[in-house]
């Protein structure tokens, strides 16, 4: 399990899928995410993720040669207990093994805390460089 709230994957082979979630054995939270996707262009689009995507999961994008995405996770916490949610994140190949290391980041909080982290992937540039 990572430590930090950032994960960053480069050089993802294309077409490959990225998988973002959040789990809790509790329902005092809330979960939801923006799915920016950056273009070689320069252009962006963005995309927001509802809990009922995150929660169970996985929400799925497709990562496209030579562009990056940037998923940033927020769970908001509404109970007088601390609740614990895991944030998890992997890349699955075309092949369907899994690229690089799978990613999970613990994060707890009570009523009216917020806790957020960042996943980025980006996929390598088309083979023709364009």
């Amino acid at each position: 399990m990572a430590d930090t709230a950032l994960k960053i994957w480069s050089n993802v082979p294309d077409r490959s899928i990225l998988e973002v979630w959040l789990e809790s054995e509790t329902d005092t939270w809330a979960g939801g995410a923006r799915l920016v996707t950056s273009r070689p262009t320069g252009s962006q689009q963005e995309e927001q993720v509802v809990h009922a995507q995150l929660s169970p999961g996985p929400k799925r994008q497709t990562l496209v040669a030579g562009r990056g995405y940037t998923v940033r996770l927020r769970v908001a916490f509404a109970g007088s207990a601390a609740t614990t949610v895991m944030m998890r994140a992997r890349i699955v190949k075309p092949g369907g093994s899994t690229y690089g290391s799978p990613w999970g980041y613990r994060v707890r909080g009570t009523n009216a805390e917020v806790q957020r982290a960042t996943v980025i992937a980006v996929a390598k540039p088309p083979a023709d460089g364009s």
